[in-house]
C-alpha cells in the first residue's frame, strides 16, 4: 500500500479477479498462462512528459517487484513492456515456452 500511495500521477496498480471459464480450461490447452490464478495484477502508467519517463517506469517496475514473491508463473503478454528471453520465460514458464517454441 505504501508503494501505491507514492505513485506519480498517471500510475496505477490493479488486481482483476479471474476464475470462472478461464480457470476451467487446462493450462496446457492455451498459450495464455496462469489460468489457475485467482487474480491478474498489473502496474500501469500513462504520461506525456518525457521528463517523467524514468520515474514512471521505475515506479511500475518496483510495483511488480513487490508482488513477484507471491506471483505464479505467467503474465498477460499484452501488458508487458519489457522484452527479452527472461521476460518471455516469466510470461510462459519453462514447459509452456518449450511447447510454444516447438509449435
Amino acid at each position: 500500500m505504501e508503494h501505491v500511495a507514492s505513485a506519480p500521477d498517471g500510475c496505477t496498480f490493479s488486481a482483476t479477479a479471474q476464475g470462472g471459464a478461464i480457470s476451467r480450461v487446462a493450462e496446457e490447452a492455451m498459450a495464455f498462462p496462469g489460468r489457475e490464478a485467482r487474480f491478474e495484477v498489473s502496474g500501469d502508467s500513462d504520461w506525456d512528459d518525457p521528463a517523467l519517463d524514468d520515474a514512471n517506469r521505475d515506479w511500475v517496475r518496483r510495483a511488480m517487484d513487490i508482488i513477484e514473491p507471491d506471483a505464479l508463473t505467467g503474465r498477460y503478454v499484452n501488458e508487458i513492456a519489457e522484452s527479452g528471453p527472461a521476460e518471455t520465460r516469466a510470461i510462459y514458464g519453462d514447459a509452456k515456452l518449450a511447447r510454444l517454441t516447438e509449435l
